[in-house]
């Protein structure tokens, strides 16, 4: 394999970005287990004076801990939402633009992360202090102060799914007003809705025999 081969297949590689979930969760593990290695629960270490805080909190639940100590329905949730996202993301990865490909890959790693602290880090074990030096849910340790009110601790891959339903929600949106501005310019909202359909499809059959006359012209 030839130099321009190799990064022809590296940058196939880069931009379908399916490398996005290994970061992720390699991000999400590892900071884990570092907050779960140097605090005990609920301690909390200053980064930013009354705004970031690093702490230590189990989650039994969902987001905000919603659903409080359903264990297996979380799993379950987590799994099907997993798959759902890697088989459509498969499916679909030559279709999608890249902002859709970043918005998925960060919701699958984001899903798995949770997903293995859901389903491996479970129950706990204490010292002869009586503090919790095991996993005990999914681990939250990123906590955001605004005065006297504390935002939900959340954790890499929360941030994750966050940022990629956000990616994926502005997507829509601009590809809605777009459509909207397409359609005002080709007078959709002054005919009625079957006329306008009727038009597209005409526009369509010519567009084809457009291509048709073009490829017997070529032969």
């Amino acid at each position: 394999m030839n130099k321009e081969k190799v990064l022809d297949v590296l940058k196939k590689i880069f931009f379908s970005f399916a490398w996005i979930p290994f970061v992720v969760l390699a991000a999400d593990l590892a900071s884990k287990w570092a907050v779960q290695t140097h605090l005990v629960e609920d301690q909390e270490v200053q980064i930013i004076k009354n705004f970031i805080y690093v702490t230590l909190h189990y989650n039994l639940g969902a987001a905000w801990s919603l659903g409080y100590g359903l264990r297996w329905l979380w799993i379950t949730v987590s799994v099907v939402l997993s798959a759902g996202l890697i088989f459509y993301y498969v499916k679909n990865i030559k279709k999608l633009s890249r902002p859709y490909l970043i918005a998925l890959t960060l919701m699958i790693g984001g899903a798995v992360g949770n997903l293995i602290d859901r389903a491996c880090y479970w129950n706990s074990a204490v010292d002869e202090f009586g503090r919790t030096i095991g996993p005990n849910g999914v681990i939250d340790w990123i906590l955001f102060r605004f005065g006297s009110y504390d935002f939900p601790t959340f954790n890499v891959a929360d941030s994750c799914l966050v940022i990629g339903v956000i990616i994926l929600i502005t997507c829509l949106v601009i590809e809605l007003i777009q459509d909207a501005i397409k359609k005002n310019k080709d007078g959709a909202y002054s005919m009625k809705p079957k006329d306008y359909e009727a038009k597209k499809e005409a526009e369509k059959l010519e567009e084809n025999k457009e291509e048709t006359d073009a490829e017997n012209q070529s032969k």
